[in-house]
């Protein structure tokens, strides 16, 4: 993240060679190890994010285990708190500090080298653009490991996992339905219906499940109900009844299959389309979530440059 930095601020040379022979020679070299990566892991793992993954951890890694180095018995451990309820929209800045920091970095490197290139004075202007072309990549992921701090207002006390599953219900008038499960979770149901079929909020349902060919059955209120899916919530059940949920959930040998099967096969340019719009979308979130100082003056920057490119030239057909 900050290696092409050395050159741009510092003019200090980490790779000293001509640009011509870095374009040659290492950018073939990034293709096909890229290419070769996709062909072989991409039923696995999608192309470029394992950059973002490395540069959201590397920071928090980096000290202990260079603490682990020199002092073994000084580590400690700490586990985050689960099961909690986010309530509301906010981003992380004790977390994010160390990516804000490289970012504002960069953007310092990018403006340099941008001056760079029309400095009559600088002749090498191709390791200019490889400096800048590293830049402007590390700026993508940059913003792909901010958008991990913002944290969004959570509407569900657990997780949902989609299935595909038929099953039946039934209402407490004695009318028998077939349904579609399409997602649970450890409180609640997510079905298809029958689009014609009204089922009032407030309504207990009796919903059938099976496992290993006998029938399970679990009381649950709607919740939701809009043309034809119903979100319905679980009743308390007992220990035993808990356990019988499991089996016909979460313990059923092909949820994990199907959803291993749902896995996308690894497209390089459309992840790095998907890259560039989570990066997007992690830069608008910390202006957005930032202090209305901060807003204030990115606006007003805006406001600046729009006005700037009003005066471009303009052709007139």
């Amino acid at each position: 993240m900050v290696a092409p930095l050395a050159f741009l601020i510092l003019d200090v040379y980490i790779i000293y060679a001509p640009a011509l022979a870095i374009v040659l020679f290492v950018l073939p070299h990034m293709y096909h190890a890229n290419v070769a990566n996709s062909r072989i892991q991409g039923q696995y793992r999608h192309s470029f994010w394992g950059e973002v993954y490395e540069t959201v951890l590397a920071w928090y890694i980096a000290i202990p285990t260079t603490v682990a180095l020199f002092a073994p018995d000084r580590g400690s451990f700490n586990v985050t708190a689960k099961g909690g309820l986010i309530d509301r929209r906010f981003f992380d800045w004790d977390i994010s500090k160390p990516i804000i920091g490289l970012l504002l970095l960069n953007l310092t490197g990018l403006a340099v080298g941008i001056f760079r290139l029309f400095d009559y004075e600088f002749t090498d202007t191709t390791i200019v653009l490889v400096n800048l072309f590293w830049v402007m990549y590390n700026l993508i992921v940059l913003g792909v490991a901010l958008a991990v701090a913002a944290e969004e207002k959570q509407v569900r006390m657990a997780h949902r996992i989609d299935v595909d599953y038929p099953v039946s219900f039934m209402t407490t008038s004695g009318h028998h339905y077939p349904a579609t499960l399409k997602d649970f979770s450890f409180s609640g149901l997510g079905l298809q219906v029958d689009p014609q079929l009204n089922i009032p909020i407030g309504d207990e349902i009796l919903v059938a499940l099976e496992r290993y060919g006998i029938k399970e059955s679990f009381r649950c209120v709607v919740r939701f109900s809009r043309d034809g899916v119903v979100g319905a919530e679980l009743l308390p059940m007992t220990m035993e009844k808990e356990k019988r949920f499991v089996q016909c959930t979460f313990a059923r040998s092909d949820t994990w299959s199907k959803w291993q099967q749902a896995y996308e096969q690894d497209k390089p340019l459309e992840s790095l389309k998907s890259m560039l719009y989570a990066s997007a979308v992690g830069i608008r979130k910390i202006i957005e979530l930032s202090p209305s100082v901060v807003r204030t003056v990115v606006f007003k920057w805006g406001d600046i440059l729009m006005s700037m490119a009003s005066y471009r030239p303009r052709w007139i057909v």
